[in-house]
């Protein structure tokens, strides 16, 4: 991710590729804060908003969520739960990736103190309570997701 940023220039994070869509820096904005609510779901701070309900997020749990960490692909576009939407109020893309690496340090390392906790699970907004190496696994595929959104804007911006 970190040589698709930097393919990108410092100078392009803070534009926006089209309409609607989050600047570089926003999207790891985005990707930072997903991170720091992981680290507060795996401390017991409960900071995800259920966005459906039991019924939905179990099914979603149990049919969608090993498809996604199977394949590390997200496959439907659902909103981000605005507690991890981009503010812009960080936007130096270098930083942003530095502290993106420190966090996902933090999380692998939290959720294995939690892992060894059986039957401890952590609160997500669609899959509602899941098994913190669930998370590890979904946060792997939303990497991945942002990553090849990264990877189209840089090939994207070569053909200019």
């Amino acid at each position: 991710m970190k040589a698709t940023v930097i393919r990108l220039g410092e100078s392009e994070g803070q534009g926006s590729p089209a309409e609607g869509k989050w600047t570089v820096a926003e999207l790891l904005e985005h990707l930072v804060m997903t991170y720091e609510m992981a680290l507060e779901e795996l401390a017991g701070r409960k900071s995800a908003t259920p966005r459906v309900g039991t019924l939905k997020a179990t099914a979603l749990r149990l049919i969608l969520l090993p498809h996604i960490i199977f394949h590390k692909s997200i496959p439907v576009r659902a909103k981000a739960p605005r507690e991890i939407r981009p503010t812009g109020a960080r936007s130096d893309c270098s930083e942003l990736l530095e502290l993106l690496s420190t966090l996902a340090e933090e999380v692998v390392l939290e959720a294995r103190k939690a892992h060894e906790q059986r039957g401890r699970k952590v609160n997500h907004p669609y899959f509602g309570p899941i098994r913190p190496l669930q998370l590890i696994g979904f946060l792997t595929a939303h990497l991945h997701h942002h990553h090849r959104q990264l990877q189209s804007l840089s090939g994207s911006r070569a053909h200019r």
